[in-house]
């Protein structure tokens, strides 16, 4: 698979560092920064969650299960797609895949798990530095469209004008 992100997305931003150098839990929504000479733990000194910034740059694997011949009109409703980083924590993307219309499947995140912890793109500790480059290549390897990131104000029954629904479609 090639490590070439294909396309970019507005809504996503390089995932190695957030834009203000600062790291910041998706739990709580403490910012905070870290002085070492290595990758941070990825922990949260405030609450102890592991749903922080990524650690170094994010790597996507392609989801095994859910999958028939490699179709993407075959994906099950539901797919899980794995992200981690230098600390190798998991990221375990939820995309659903709710037909629309004629267009057919349109991929639209659901939430991020990191081990017991949930964050929903509609929350309000959400934040686009959690939508790395290689989670977009891998969506539009498996589905041959970009992927929907909704907000708390947008609605995924309309367009939004901007060629997708909500914000953060990868064009």
């Amino acid at each position: 698979m090639s490590t070439d992100p294909g396309t970019t997305n507005d809504a996503s931003v390089d995932s190695a560092r957030p834009a203000d150098d600062r790291l910041r839990c998706y739990q709580c929504d403490h910012r905070y920064s870290y002085l070492g000479d290595d990758q941070h733990p990825g922990v949260c000194p405030d609450c102890g969650s592991r749903l922080v910034s990524f650690a170094g740059e994010p790597r996507a694997v392609a989801p095994r299960e859910g999958l028939a011949g490699g179709s993407a009109r075959r994906l099950s409703p539901v797919f899980k797609v794995i992200v981690s980083d230098e600390t190798d924590r998991r990221f375990e993307y939820f995309v659903a895949l709710p037909e629309r219309g004629g267009d057919g499947p349109v991929p639209i995140l659901r939430y991020v798990r990191v081990e017991d912890h949930r964050t929903y793109p509609t929350g309000e500790n959400w934040d686009d530095g959690l939508v790395p480059r290689g989670l977009l290549h891998v969506v539009r390897q498996l589905t041959g469209t970009g992927l929907l990131v909704p907000t708390d104000d947008a609605s995924t029954d309309g367009d939004d004008g901007e060629g997708g629904i909500g914000v953060g479609r990868d064009p």
